[in-house]
């Protein structure tokens, strides 16, 4: 697996806290345990730390690499 295996903890570690952020309705549920869990990830675990951690994917001209909607507009004229 190609990467950075520090940033795709840190992504996915967000990507968790985003998705328990989103199950804010469901905090009464013991077992989805969404504020333990939200509190250990938030104490123990790596976050994206800036815009330096984003999760960019940059799109090149190689075939079959390119941004999939690069040439909508070339439809359209």
């Amino acid at each position: 697996m190609p990467g950075n295996v520090d940033k795709w903890r840190r992504l996915t570690n967000s990507f968790e806290l985003h998705v328990l952020i989103n199950l804010y309705k469901k905090t009464a549920d013991a077992d989805l345990k969404v504020i333990d869990r939200f509190k250990d990830i938030v104490a123990n675990r790596p976050l994206m730390r800036d815009y330096r951690d984003n999760f960019a994917l940059a799109y090149n001209n190689t075939a079959g690499q390119n941004y999939p909607w690069s040439d909508v507009l070339s439809w359209f004229w």
